[in-house]
């Protein structure tokens, strides 16, 4: 799976930032360079464990890291871009042996190009299109057994099952913060600003005094309530 699948794939699970916005690729690159999935975190000191649980084994990050630098030393020079390239870092120039890049030419008849290079070393630009077209007629020379077709069938129908339950699964627990939050809306229908009420004022009594300081974040007090030095808020119905 290449970066621009996995932030299609991304896109396709509603997977966000922090900030809400959509995963790019820069993102994903992130995520596979972060070791803390697998138990250990990035600190001026250097790499240490943290207490959390890991979502992957170190074994598996390690494999994801050599598959990277394979990528990297066979597309040399190349950066991630956003620009959705279907031949990028997949060719390779027969007369130097250099990676041939994907660009963008406004200028010319094709948006899209493949660039080679001459004997002398001169960029030539070959439409995608036409490389597209020239891989297709020899794919569709290809037969593939039915003994291999069958269970790459299942293997597909399989991955779109899982990824199904996946995002019911995500969905539900969606559901589940969207009832939390709904019920702590009731709780409080209308939050007004009150009038502070200071320890020596305070006279006990059996009603609950809520308040937040660095010390106490509840409940503080049992209050008796006083209608001459006390504001008490209406319950604000739903409509109204």
């Amino acid at each position: 799976m290449s970066i621009l699948e996995a932030v299609h794939f991304a896109d396709l699970m509603g997977l966000k930032t922090r900030a809400g916005k959509k995963l790019v690729n820069s993102s994903i690159y992130y995520i596979l360079d972060n070791p803390f999935y697998y138990g250990e975190m990035k600190t001026k000191r250097g790499i240490i464990k943290h207490v959390y649980p890991p979502l992957i084994s170190q074994e598996l990050w390690e494999q994801c890291q050599k598959q990277k630098a394979l990528n990297n030393h066979n597309g040399a020079g190349l950066k991630y871009s956003q620009k959705p390239f279907v031949l990028r870092g997949l060719i390779t120039c027969g007369r130097t042996g250099r990676v041939c890049p994907c660009e963008d030419q406004l200028r010319r008849k094709y948006y899209s190009w493949v660039v080679c290079y001459t004997k002398t070393g001169q960029r030539r630009y070959i439409p995608e299109q036409d490389v597209l077209s020239a891989i297709e007629t020899i794919l569709n020379r290809i037969k593939v057994p039915d003994s291999l077709i069958n269970p790459l069938y299942e293997e597909i129908k399989n991955a779109e099952i899982s990824e199904k339950q996946y995002c019911q699964q995500e969905i539900g627990k969606l559901r589940q913060e969207q009832e939390k939050l709904k019920a702590k809306l009731d709780i409080f229908p209308s939050i007004q600003r009150g009038k502070r009420l200071i320890k020596d004022n305070q006279i006990s009594g059996n009603v609950p005094y809520v308040s937040s300081t660095a010390m106490n974040n509840g409940i503080d007090n049992f209050i008796q309530y006083d209608s001459k030095k006390m504001r008490k808020f209406k319950k604000v119905k739903k409509g109204v």
